[in-house]
């Protein structure tokens, strides 16, 4: 399993429960696909605490683009609802995926840290006492801000994309 990256979910999530119906359809007898709500139509399912299970089906957005079609399961009826959702159909899913390399990592864990390249080796640690980071190789000398930047860099990290695989037989067995 993969661990979601938790700003989109928690966007998705808030965006649903602000769900607000403007209208209700109830004769869509010329069919589904003139609300974008056919075939190839992106779907939610979730569960709640309680157990229950919702689903709807997210057509394209109105003619006026401030609003979407929104169909739930067992319910014949087509809603026109206010709602970012229409974002979520143009969503790779690879984008509900943590991008953060280091997603647990935090900048004040981060004690010591060593460079090293073809041209030599950069050591450092934090001083708790002088509350500065220190130098220690190739020689003892205090650190400037530029330590911070590239703790923020580090600790800010992000896959640009993700490649994967298909399984194979012994994967799956």
């Amino acid at each position: 399993s993969t661990e979601a990256n938790d700003t989109v979910l928690k966007n998705l999530s808030e965006d649903i429960v602000k769900i607000q119906s403007k209208k209700t359809i109830k004769d869509v007898t010329l069919g589904l696909d003139q609300f974008g709500l056919g075939s190839h139509t992106s779907s939610i399912s979730f569960t709640v605490s309680d157990g229950k299970k919702y689903s709807f089906l997210l057509g394209e957005k109105s003619p006026d683009k401030a609003s979407s079609y929104l169909k739930k399961d067992n319910d014949p009826a087509i809603y026109l609802v206010e709602t970012n959702l229409s974002d979520f159909k143009e969503k790779d899913l690879a984008e509900f995926r943590e991008k953060l390399v280091f997603n647990k990592l935090k900048k004040d864990d981060i004690i010591s840290f060593t460079l090293q390249n073809e041209h030599g080796k950069f050591n450092a640690s934090f001083d708790q006492d002088k509350k500065r980071w220190m130098l220690k190789e190739p020689v003892s000398h205090g650190l400037g801000e530029g330590v911070d930047t590239l703790l923020d860099a580090v600790i800010n990290l992000r896959n640009q994309s993700f490649i994967t695989e298909k399984a194979t037989p012994t994967d799956i067995t």
